[in-house]
Order: C-alpha cells, then structure tokens, then sequence
C-alpha cells in the first residue's frame, strides 16, 4: 500500500507537472501567434503605405513629363559628355528623331531597358543618348557600361530644371526639331514593334 501510494503520488504530481508544462507552452505559442499576426499585419500596412506613396510619386512624375511636352530641348542650355569624353549639347538634338533616356546605373528598370535601347541606337534610324547625373567615372565602372556598346552619358553641370526627373527611368522622343513630343516614366521596351511604329510616324511629322 506505500508503494502504491507512492507511486500514486509521483503520477498525480507527474501528470500536474506536465499538464502545467502544457498549458505554458500553449501560452507561450500563442502569444508568440499573437504577436507573429501582429507583425504580419504591420508589415502588410507597412508595404501598402510604401506601394501608395510610391503610386503618388510615380504620378507625380507622369504629370511633370506630359507638363513638358511641346518643350524645345534644342533650346536649353544644357551638355552631356560620353564616357570617352565626347561632349553633346542640347543643341545638337535637331535632324533627326531623338530618344533621350534619364538613367542611373543603381536604377533596375533603367538596366532592364538598356538592351532594347541599344537595339535602336545600332539601327541608327534614331539617335539615342541615356544620360545619367552620375559620375562618369562611376557608370564606367558600373558592369553595365561594360555591357553595351552604346555610350552612355554623364551631364555636364546643373541639369535643366525641365530635364530633371523624380522617377527613373524617364524617357523623352523628340522630333526632328528637338521638340518633346512624347514622354514616358519606367521601364519600357523601346524595340518592341509599336515603339518602332510610333517613331517612324514621329520622323514623318512636319
């Protein structure tokens, strides 16, 4: 009967301690649930915040551009400087149609894009210029410069206040005259068929 008692005693005081050491670890879990839902549901408002602001600025950014169509840049006094040294000033962007690409090499949309516009720039049917505000020594050694053989530009001083972009990339086509005709905020892809089309009826206009 001691024995048994004993033993009673020991599963009695077993079965509370694991009962307890049950209930802890369901505490435990859920506060950690709790807390994981929590954090889940910050991170989800915290990205929302992030996608709307970014849709404000990208918004914005749209609005600037088409504010500058009809713009003369063949007006502005403005240089860029190929990466051999070459200098282009905005002068110069009359005779023939002209995309003109704002990049950075930091920007992965403007690196995607960079082969479509390549393509354009080796048909010769357009004249391309990517600019970037970067330091010409800072895109050369960027592995992309190392990729093309497109140059790739660098502005000389400040850049024209109509020029300037808030988002990139951002693409201006200018006709024959110089004159922004269309204007594009983010990636695109420059040799796809329509673009090519677009062009074309841009190098026609009067």
């Amino acid at each position: 009967e001691e024995v048994m008692a004993i033993i009673t005693k020991h599963s009695v005081a077993g079965f509370l301690v694991g009962a307890i050491t049950v209930l802890l670890i369901e505490l435990i879990a859920g506060s950690w649930s709790a807390q994981t839902l929590r954090n889940d549901t910050e991170a989800r408002r915290e990205t929302a915040q992030e996608a709307a602001r970014q849709a404000a600025v990208l918004k914005r950014s749209e609005a600037a551009a088409r504010g500058v169509i009809g713009l003369n840049v063949a007006d502005l006094a403005c240089q860029f400087q190929d990466l051999a040294g070459k200098t282009i000033s905005c002068a110069d962007l009359r005779g023939k149609v002209t995309v003109l690409n704002l990049f950075a090499t930091w920007c992965p949309p403007c690196r995607e894009e960079m082969p479509s516009l390549e393509a354009l720039w080796k048909d010769g049917d357009v004249a391309v210029y990517c600019v970037s505000e970067e330091d010409p020594a800072d895109i050369a050694r960027h592995p992309v410069a190392k990729s093309l053989r497109m140059p790739l530009y660098a502005f000389l001083g400040n850049v024209p206040e109509p020029l300037k972009a808030t988002t990139l990339p951002l693409t201006y086509i200018l006709d024959s005259k110089g004159r922004i005709v269309y204007a594009h905020v983010g990636g695109a892809d420059w040799n796809h068929p329509e673009v090519r089309q677009m062009l074309a009826a841009v190098a026609r206009m009067p």
